[in-house]
């Protein structure tokens, strides 16, 4: 039926209609809340890795394991909405640790965070969520740029990662719809001289078991994060279950640069069951609940539970009495996405008109 509803549309095109997809695949949810619920395991590993007795490298395993034990967590089958500019997300965990998130840029979409407790750690960083639709809209690659930092302020240490992308195949079916991680992850403690590599969907049996090592790496001086460069690392570096010291040494000439790094640890798991850091277990997502980042009662007006469209469909989720009101509801926040999608494109045109203007050049 959301095909059909897309093809509807499409036979408008012509005469200044857009496409807006149906609220019937997405859920109550922004793109902001959504990713962010990727941090809901902060307290359960990163205050452990507060203590001042623990050595770089163990500090290093508790946020390889809170970043990935998240995993799972932001993937689900419903889509959320996207933020328009500007919009804004407010949330807390059960410590009271905060959560601030901020649309920045809407094509792509980028959006910047930063989640705290006290002095003990800090989350900061920005995502870039550029998608790229193939096979005629049935397969989607959304990039997941960072960097993520992970700070430990009373330490005054610092660790730095990206996020692998994420692949959703048969996107126009709602029954066979999947979602699965591609690609590689690079954490890098540069202070400290470690790196680690995780690497997803190797194995074309089991789509969610990774493998990885810690590195002891010798950074260049020089070094500052790189996308590109660290997903390129991440792919070249080959994994594999020995325990036993492995060195490496690769000089391309022509950048005159030179990568030394010894392998001192394996990672593997499946980040819908465990993670295991060497022989040890890191975390089982069966057994460790996460704490779920809550919206806070007081948030400033350009949160987007203030959208329309958004309170409707979570009231046709949550607030409805029999069918026939959830589809009335639903109606009600179709008819508003529509009206507010509008409204943003009328924004953007007047902003490009205004920017061409006064002669504002993007840097």
């Amino acid at each position: 039926k959301q095909a059909k509803d897309i093809i509807l549309q499409l036979f408008k095109v012509p005469f200044g209609h857009h496409i807006s997809l149906n609220v019937k695949i997405f859920e109550p949810k922004t793109i902001l809340e959504r990713y962010t619920s990727i941090f809901s395991y902060a307290n359960i590993f990163l205050l452990p890795a507060c203590e001042p007795k623990l050595t770089p490298f163990e500090r290093l395993k508790y946020v390889i394991t809170f970043q990935f034990a998240g995993l799972y967590i932001a993937s689900q089958q419903l889509k959320p909405f996207n933020p328009f500019l500007g919009e804004t997300y407010q949330g807390e965990l059960p410590n009271g640790a905060k959560l601030y998130v901020e649309n920045v840029t809407h094509k792509p979409l980028v959006a910047r965070f930063l989640l705290f407790y006290k002095k003990k750690y800090e989350i900061s960083g920005y995502w870039d969520l550029a998608v790229n639709v193939q096979k005629l809209g049935s397969e989607m690659i959304i990039n997941q740029k960072g960097p993520v930092y992970v700070k430990f302020p009373e330490l005054n240490e610092c660790i730095v990662y990206h996020l692998p992308y994420i692949k959703v195949v048969n996107a126009s079916s709602e029954n066979d719809r999947a979602l699965v991680y591609i690609g590689n992850q690079v954490y890098s403690d540069t202070k400290n001289g470690l790196k680690a590599v995780i690497q997803f969907n190797m194995n074309k049996n089991s789509f969610h078991e990774i493998k990885g090592s810690i590195l002891k790496y010798e950074f260049p001086k020089d070094y500052k994060f790189n996308f590109e460069k660290e997903w390129e690392f991440g792919n070249k570096i080959k994994i594999d279950n020995e325990t036993k010291l492995v060195k490496k040494k690769n000089i391309n000439k022509k950048k005159n640069m030179t990568d030394n790094y010894e392998k001192i640890e394996t990672i593997s798991g499946d980040f819908f069951d465990k993670l295991y850091i060497g022989e040890q277990l890191m975390c089982d997502i069966n057994k460790q609940n996460p704490e779920h980042i809550r919206p806070t009662k007081h948030c400033i007006p350009s949160d987007g539970r203030y959208r329309e469209d958004l309170i409707w469909l979570h009231r046709s989720f949550y607030g409805a009495k029999n069918q026939e009101e959830e589809e009335i509801y639903r109606d009600i926040s179709m008819e508003w996405k529509v009206m507010m999608e509008e409204f943003n494109r009328w924004e953007r045109k007047n902003r490009a008109t205004y920017k061409e203007k006064m002669n504002i050049k993007k840097k």
